[in-house]
């Protein structure tokens, strides 16, 4: 089962929404990025072993959810930043995991969601702008 992970907002064009249509290729820089079951469990025990931040719901929580969505507002800023900064820091402390099994795809993910974060707050103005799991 994949996980599929899109900014959405309203009065998308065609050609914004159809750059998230990737055929399972991360496009975090569009809006969109994805995991499968085993690769959502393996980042969640990877970030408890390790101490470091999930790359799952954990920056959304505070926003208003209307399901399958998590709804932006712009207080949200300074909790996706602060998020976006301990994924910077995790990648600086990785270092010390370089070579443990799954540590490059961890660093992969964690540079796809610092991509997606830098998406959302470069389209903050767009109304309604949410992240969709489905």
């Amino acid at each position: 089962m994949v996980t599929d992970i899109y900014v959405r907002w309203d009065d998308m064009t065609v050609d914004e929404e159809n750059a998230q249509y990737t055929g399972r290729t991360q496009a975090p820089e569009s809006g969109y990025v994805f995991y499968n079951a085993a690769d959502r469990e393996f980042l969640k025990c990877f970030a408890q072993s390790y101490e470091v931040p999930t790359l799952m719901r954990e920056p959304f929580v505070q926003w208003k959810y209307i399901e399958p969505a998590y709804y932006y507002a712009s207080s949200h800023d300074k909790g996706l930043l602060a998020y976006q900064e301990q994924l910077y820091d995790a990648l600086e402390a990785g270092q010390e995991f370089q070579g443990t099994e799954g540590y490059e795809y961890y660093q992969e993910m964690v540079l796809h969601w610092i991509k997606l974060i830098d998406f959302i707050l470069a389209h903050a103005d767009k109304n309604g702008l949410r992240v969709e799991f489905t």
